[in-house]
């Protein structure tokens, strides 16, 4: 039984997780040892420990052996595509509930106080210099307009 524990990277904010392998059960505490049938990093530094070929973990399924096994045996050519039966009851929909609309999806993000910006000045109307509203929104712009023409 060893206990392995990662090394922190301070750039990622990653690592530094203890975690239990067990050899003789073939067990790994992240799962993946389990999962895969695979020996995954902390079994492989579990083994280095003890000097020990880690690919003896290896399941036998990996093997070239069980490869050329699983397409050693006879496979039948399907010859003419008129053979393959045409199945014209099912259609593949997609489902319109999932379906994302058009343009820029909302942000469901709650903000907060940092979110607020208070050190920049607000906006002002380039016509009249007054805060609230833009150019384009300007009460005064359609005097400017009649002066123009």
């Amino acid at each position: 039984m060893f206990e392995v524990e990662e090394t922190f990277n301070p750039m990622t904010q990653r690592g530094g997780n203890k975690w239990t392998v067990i050899l003789s059960r073939r067990f790994c505490e992240c799962g993946k040892f389990q999962a895969y049938r695979y020996p995954c990093s902390h079994v492989i530094a579990a083994c280095s420990t003890l000097s020990i070929d880690f690919w003896q973990y290896v399941d036998p399924v990996y093997t070239l052996q069980y490869v050329v096994n699983a397409y050693s045996y006879q496979w039948w050519p399907l010859e003419n595509e008129n053979n393959i039966l045409q199945n014209d009851e099912w259609k593949l929909l997609p489902d319109q509930d999932k379906a994302r609309g058009k343009g820029r999806p909302k942000a469901s993000r709650i903000r907060n106080e940092m979110d607020c910006v208070e050190s920049q000045p607000r906006q002002r109307c380039r016509l009249c210099r007054q805060l609230g509203h833009n150019q384009r929104y300007c009460p005064q712009q359609s005097n400017a307009n009649i002066h123009h023409e």
